[in-house]
């Protein structure tokens, strides 16, 4: 089994909203080897970001600086493609999405990288919010510990370097960091 542990970074949280970065690496079941990455910041094709204030507050995206880096959604889009396609030949072997509310970034994906991303990734999820749901019904983990990503890292006492909270390679290797911290309970 392998899984897709990504993360992404948008205008807001409404598929009409721009997706502005994305981070994704394939790693063997271990946690631990990485099979690939792909690191991406993206613009609309037509240069027109949709945005909120509230999400730029919580990213600190600088739209100004992001653009000169950004590729178009649809560079981005074939990108995406070639990546998954040498890490799921023709979508043989089903990747399975790692992240924190993952099904929210999978659908942004969608939306606005590549429609048939089911092709190469599972339905099933391993998502660390559900995660923790389990793990407080269970009694594993207080009942009064909050969702969020920082809350959880922090309850399992997961450094967090704060310049990459809420960046989307930053949120990626927190959540496979938490996770390695569940799996050990």
């Amino acid at each position: 089994m392998k899984y897709l542990a990504f993360d992404v970074e948008a205008g807001g949280t409404t598929n009409d909203k721009s997706l502005l970065s994305v981070y994704f690496v394939v790693l063997d079941e271990d946690l631990k080897t990485i099979h690939g990455e792909l690191d991406l910041k993206i613009k609309p094709n037509d240069g027109v970001y949709h945005i909120t204030a509230e999400a730029l507050e919580v990213n600190k995206i600088n739209l100004v600086e992001h653009d000169k880096e950004a590729v178009t959604e649809g560079k981005a889009s074939t990108l995406l493609y070639e990546f998954l396609e040498k890490h799921s030949p023709s979508g043989t072997i089903k990747l399975t999405p790692l992240g924190h509310n993952i099904t929210f970034d999978v659908y942004f994906i969608k939306e606005h990288l590549l429609k048939n991303i089911n092709k190469y990734v599972s339905y099933r999820v391993l998502d660390t919010s559900n995660v923790c749901q389990f793990l407080k019904l269970t009694g594993k983990v207080s009942r009064d510990l909050e969702g969020s990503l920082e809350k959880i890292a922090n309850y399992f006492e997961v450094p967090i370097n704060l310049g990459d909270l809420h960046t989307a390679k930053g949120d990626t290797w927190l959540v496979i960091e938490v996770l390695k911290k569940m799996v050990k309970l």
